[in-house]
C-alpha cells in the first residue's frame, strides 16, 4: 500500500469499461463478503498499467485476459489509500484492444452507512438482527468492487449474489436465476440478476436481509415493490402507489418508457441520506417509506409523496442522463427536487405544494445564498471525495428555485418540450449545463436561455431588487427598479465587483390579485417599466407568487400600501408570504428596522392561512432565539413573548385542540404551528394541556393527534421531571415507528436540568440507544429548547467527545458529521463564541479534515455574527415599539 501525491486527480483516461460481472458471497455473520468480478473493457492506449477505484477491499487475485486469449495473470498490484486508487501492471505494453480484467477480493461490511454497509434492528422478540445495503452515491461503490468509479464511466451489470437461504437478496434488476449456493454447505442460494442498462457506478445497489415485501403493477407495466422489516409491510401501501403513481406520470410527461422492468423500495433502517435513486432498487429510511394514517401527520405523508416522487424522477433524470462530473450535481438534484413538486401538484393538489415550495425550497435556499461563504449552483469540484458538503440547501433547494423561475418564466410546454429534448438526446450517456440550456433554447425559439440562466447558476447569491413607483397620467405607472446582491449582512459585495442577473419578474396589482399583470426582465442594475391599466390608488406588487429568486425592498409608500392589502387579505397567500419573508430578512440585514416586521405582524392578528402565518412564526423564533443569548436580555425576551403570545392565542384558541371531521390540512398545521408557539413561550395554558394529552397517551393510550405530536412531547421534555423523562425514552425504545423515535429525540433535548441532559446524551450518543442516523435529532432538540444552556451543553457534549461522531461516521466527509456539526456550532449570537468555534476545530482538525470542513465551517461563523449583529441592531427597536405598544409582563 501506499500514499500517493497531494492533489487530487481525474482517472487516467486509458480504457473504457462496459460490462461489469460481479459475484459477491454475503456472510451476514461475519459481516464479511467475498467477490469475484470480471470487467469488460477496450483498452484506448498502449500501456502496461490500468488505474481504477478500489477501497477497503482486500484484492487477493489480478489478471489480464487479452483479445487474444492470452492470459497475464497475479498482475502486480499497489494500492493508493489516500485516493482509494488500485493499480494493476504487466511486464509488457500491451496495444489498444479489448480485455478482461479479472479479480478476486474480500472486504467488511462498513458501519458508517456508506458503501456495502450493515445495518441492525430487534426482531419481535428482541434479538438483533443484522442486514445488509449500499450507498454509493457518491463515491462508495469501489468499497464493494473494484471499477471506474467516476460519472462518465457507464457500463452495464451483470449482479450476482449468494446468500444464505433464509435471506432476500435485491440488486437493480429482477431475479432471473437461482441456483444452489457454492459455498455454506447447503445453507445457501446463488441469485442471478438480469444485466442492467449502462449506468454509473453511484447507481448500482445490493441488499441482504430478512425482507417482507407488498407488490402491484403500474397502469404502464412496471412491477413495483416495497420492501420491509418483518411486519412492516402494512406501513408500505401508501409508498407503493405512489411509487407506481410516479412511473406512469413520469413516463407520460417525459415521453419515454420507463427505461427498467421493476422499481423496488427497500426501507432500511439505519440510512444517512432521506432516500437514493439507485436505478432499480431506490434505498430510503424507514421515515421516508413507511406511513400509518393513525400515527403520521399530514406533513409526513406531504414528505413521503415528495420523496417518493424525486427518487422516481431520477430515474430519468440522473439515471438515464448523468451529470458528466460532479459540478454539474445540481442537473440531477435540482430537476428531481422540481419534478417532485410538479407530479405531488398534479396529483394531489390538496397538499398546495407550491406553496410547501416556497415556505420550505425557496426561503430555504435563500437562507444559505444570502451567505458571503455561499457557493453557485456551478461549484467547481476539485475532489469527490469531498463531496458531501455541497449536498446543501444551494445544489438542492436553490437549483430547483430557479428552475421553477425558469418554468415560469418560459411556461410548461416550452419546458416539456426541452427536457423531453435533452432526455432523448443524452439517454444513457452523460451531459452537462450547457447541454441542457441548448435545449431549451431550442425549444423556446430564440430565447437565450444560457444567457438568462448563467448568473443564477455560475455566480453566489441572488439580488435585492428595490421598487419605487411614479403615478403617470392616463392610469399609469412608472416602476424603477434596481438591483444588487442580496447578503444576509446587509453589507455590500464588492469581492465580486457587484454582480447582476438577468431577473425574470411579474406584477400583480390591486384590480385582480389572482394573476400577474405584466411581466417584464430586468436585466441591468437600474431600469424603469411602464405598467399600463392602474388607476392611480391601487397597491402594485412585484414577483406575483413569489416566482422568481429574489427578495424586493419597498419605497415606504409602496410598503404601507401593500401592508394594508395584507390586513384585509386582499393580497395573495403567497403574496403575502413574500411580504412577511422579504420583511424580515431585511430586519436581519439591518436595512429596516425591526418594527416594520411587527407592523405587518399586527396586521396578521385575523390571518388564517397557514402558509403566511409560518412566515412569520420562522421570524419570530429567529427573534427569540437570539434574544436567549442577550446578556440581561430575559425581561425584554419575556415582553416579547407576552407580545406574540397577545397576537397568537385569539387565532389558536378558535381552533381548539381537536380537528373537525373533514377539516383542509393545512388547518391541522395551523394548528400546530400555533400551539407550538404558545408551548415555546411558555403560555400555561397551552403547555398544561400538553402536559394532559401526554398523560392520556402515557397512561390511558389514548392517541395524540399526530399533527401535534412534535409539540406536546417538547413541552414533556421541557418540564426536567424525571417520570416525563423516564415515559419519553421509553416511548423511543417501545413504539417501532419512526415518527414517534424521532419526536422522543427531540423532546429529550428540550431538558434543561444539565445532569439529567449529561444522562441523556450518554444514554443516546454514548450507549447507543438513539441509532446514529437519528442522532443530529437531539443536538436540534438542544437548539430548540427554550433555556439556552441546552445549547452551550450540547456544543460542550461535541467538543468532549468529536471522536464519537468521527467513528460513529467515518470520517468529517459524511453528511451526518456535518448535519450534527451544524446542528451544536451555528446557533450562538457573539463573535467570541465564532471564535470558540473556529479555534475549536482548527485545533483538533487536521489539515485534510479542515479542507473538508472549511466552507461549511465559515457558514457556521457567519451566521453566528448576523444573529450578533441582530441582535445589537433592533434590541432597542424592538423594546421602544413594546413600550409605545403598552406591552409588559403582568
Amino acid at each position: 500500500m501506499a500514499n500517493g501525491s497531494d492533489k487530487f486527480s481525474k482517472l487516467p483516461q486509458l480504457a473504457n469499461p462496459s460490462l461489469y460481472q460481479i459475484c459477491l458471497s454475503v456472510d451476514l455473520d461475519t459481516c464479511k463478503f467475498k467477490g469475484k468480478e470480471t470487467i469488460y473493457l477496450e483498452i484506448t492506449k498502449p500501456t502496461n498499467c490500468l488505474t481504477l477505484h478500489a477501497g477497503e477491499l482486500e484484492v487477493e487475485k489480478a489478471s489480464l485476459k487479452l483479445e487474444d486469449g492470452t492470459v497475464l495473470s497475479d498482475l502486480k498490484r499497489e494500492l493508493d489509500t489516500k485516493w482509494t486508487l488500485l493499480t494493476v501492471q504487466w511486464p509488457k505494453e500491451v496495444k489498444p484492444q479489448k480485455a478482461e480484467l479479472e479479480f478476486a477480493y474480500s472486504g467488511q461490511l462498513a458501519t458508517n452507512m456508506q458503501g456495502f454497509y450493515k445495518s441492525t434492528y430487534k426482531d419481535s422478540a428482541g434479538n438483533e438482527k443484522i442486514l445488509a445495503s449500499t450507498q454509493f452515491e457518491s463515491t462508495y461503490a469501489r468499497s464493494a468492487f473494484p471499477c471506474w468509479d467516476e460519472p462518465t464511466y457507464k457500463a452495464e451489470f451483470d449482479i450476482k449474489l449468494e446468500v444464505d437461504k433464509r435471506m432476500t437478496a435485491l440488486s437493480n434488476m429482477n431475479v432471473v436465476a437461482e441456483e444452489e449456493g457454492t459455498d455454506g454447505g447447503g445453507t445457501k442460494k446463488l441469485l442471478t440478476f438480469a444485466r442492467t442498462p449502462r449506468m454509473s457506478t453511484y447507481l448500482v445497489a445490493f441488499a441482504v436481509g430478512q425482507f417482507e415485501h407488498i407488490e402491484a403493477v403500474s397502469k404502464t407495466g412496471c412491477a413495483c415493490r416495497v420492501y420491509t422489516l418483518p411486519g412492516k409491510t402494512e406501513q408500505a401501501k401508501l409508498a407503493l402507489k405512489l411509487v407506481a403513481q410516479a412511473v406512469d406520470f413520469f413516463t407520460d410527461w417525459f415521453n419515454f418508457p420507463m427505461p427498467l422492468p421493476k422499481c423496488d423500495v427497500l426501507a432500511v433502517p439505519d440510512f444517512a441520506m432521506g432516500a437514493m435513486e439507485n436505478w432499480g432498487l431506490i434505498t430510503a429510511r424507514e421515515s421516508s417509506v413507511l406511513y400509518d394514517p393513525a400515527k403520521s401527520s399530514s406533513s409526513h405523508r406531504q414528505w413521503l409523496t415528495t420523496v417518493m416522487a424525486h427518487e422516481v424522477a431520477h430515474f430519468w433524470f440522473g439515471n438515464l442522463v448523468t451529470m458528466k462530473w460532479w459540478q454539474d450535481l445540481w442537473l440531477k438534484e435540482g430537476f428531481a427536487c422540481f419534478m417532485e413538486f410538479l407530479f405531488t401538484a398534479k396529483n394531489y393538489p390538496e397538499f398546495k405544494v407550491w406553496s410547501t415550495f416556497v415556505d420550505n425550497t425557496v426561503v430555504r435556499a435563500m437562507g444559505m445564498d444570502s451567505l458571503r461563504n455561499s457557493h453557485p449552483i456551478e461549484v467547481p469540484i476539485e475532489n469527490p471525495n469531498e463531496l458531501d458538503e455541497i449536498y446543501d440547501a444551494v445544489t438542492y433547494e436553490k437549483s430547483c428555485s430557479v428552475l421553477r423561475m425558469l418554468f415560469n418564466h418560459l411556461g410548461e410546454p416550452i419546458f416539456q418540450k426541452a427536457l423531453r429534448a435533452y432526455l432523448e438526446r443524452h439517454q444513457y450517456a452523460n451531459a452537462d449545463t450547457d447541454d441542457l440550456w441548448q435545449c431549451m433554447s431550442k425549444a423556446s425559439d430564440g430565447t437565450d436561455v444560457k444567457a438568462l440562466m448563467s448568473s443564477w447558476t455560475q455566480q453566489m447569491g441572488f439580488p435585492l431588487v428595490s421598487v419605487e413607483q411614479r403615478v403617470l397620467e392616463g392610469d399609469r405607472r412608472e416602476l424603477r427598479l434596481g438591483q444588487t446582491r442580496f447578503l444576509a449582512d446587509g453589507g455590500p459585495d464588492e469581492a465580486n465587483n457587484n454582480p447582476i442577473w438577468q431577473v425574470p419578474f411579474s406584477v400583480v396589482t390591486a384590480a385582480d390579485p389572482t394573476q400577474a399583470k405584466a411581466k417584464f426582465l430586468l436585466v441591468k442594475a437600474e431600469d424603469k417599466f411602464i405598467l399600463d391599466g392602474v388607476k392611480a390608488d391601487e397597491w402594485v406588487k412585484v414577483n406575483f407568487d413569489f416566482t422568481s429568486f429574489f427578495r424586493v425592498q419597498y419605497s415606504q409608500e409602496m410598503l404601507n400600501a401593500l401592508l394594508n392589502a395584507v390586513k384585509s387579505r386582499q393580497l395573495g397567500v403567497l403574496d403575502r408570504y413574500q411580504l412577511a419573508s422579504d420583511l424580515y430578512a431585511l430586519v436581519k440585514a439591518s436595512r429596516v428596522p425591526i418594527s416594520h416586521f411587527l407592523e405587518l405582524f399586527n396586521a396578521c392578528r385575523d390571518e388564517q392561512d397557514y402558509f403566511v402565518w409560518s412566515a412569520i412564526d420562522s421570524a419570530i423564533g429567529s427573534v427569540a432565539h437570539s434574544l436567549k443569548h442577550l446578556e440581561d436580555g430575559r425581561q425584554l425576551l419575556d415582553r416579547f413573548e407576552h407580545f406574540v403570545c397577545s397576537v397568537v392565542e385569539p387565532v389558536a384558541t378558535k381552533l381548539g385542540w381537536e380537528p373537525t371531521e373533514g377539516e383542509d390540512i393545512h388547518v391541522g398545521r395551523l394548528r400546530a404551528l400555533l400551539l407550538n408557539r404558545l408551548s415555546q413561550f411558555r403560555h400555561p395554558p397551552t403547555v398544561q394541556m400538553a402536559l394532559s394529552k401526554f398523560n392520556a397517551l402515557v397512561e390511558k393510550g389514548v392517541e395524540v393527534v399526530p399533527d401535534l405530536r412534535g409539540l406536546i412531547f417538547r413541552a414533556v421534555g421541557a418540564t426536567n421531571e424525571p417520570k416525563n423523562i423516564a415515559a419519553l425514552k421509553h416511548l423511543l425504545e417501545t413504539s417501532n415507528y419512526s415518527q414517534v423515535e424521532l419526536a422522543c429525540i427531540i423532546a429529550l433535548g428540550q431538558c434543561s436540568d444539565l445532569k439529567m441532559l449529561e444522562e441523556i446524551f450518554d444514554y443516546g450518543a454514548v450507549q447507543g440507544k438513539i441509532r446514529d442516523q437519528d442522532l443530529d435529532g437531539l443536538f436540534s432538540g438542544t437548539q430548540m429548547a427554550p433555556m439556552v444552556c441546552c445549547q452551550h451543553f450540547a456544543w460542550q457534549f461535541f467538543k468532549n467527545n468529536v471522536p464519537l461522531p468521527l467513528k460513529k461516521y467515518g470520517s468529517v466527509n459524511n453528511t451526518m458529521f456535518l448535519h450534527c456539526m451544524q446542528s451544536t456550532a451555528s446557533g450562538f449570537c457573539s463573535s467570541a463564541m465564532a471564535d470558540e468555534v473556529t479555534a475549536f476545530f482548527e485545533k483538533n482538525f487536521d489539515e485534510h479534515s479542515l479542507k473538508i470542513l472549511d466552507r461549511p465551517l465559515r457558514q457556521i461563523v457567519e451566521s453566528i455574527k448576523i444573529k450578533e449583529s441582530l441582535l445589537k441592531n433592533n434590541a432597542p427597536d424592538l423594546e421602544k415599539y413594546l413600550t409605545e405598544n403598552r406591552t409588559a409582563i403582568n
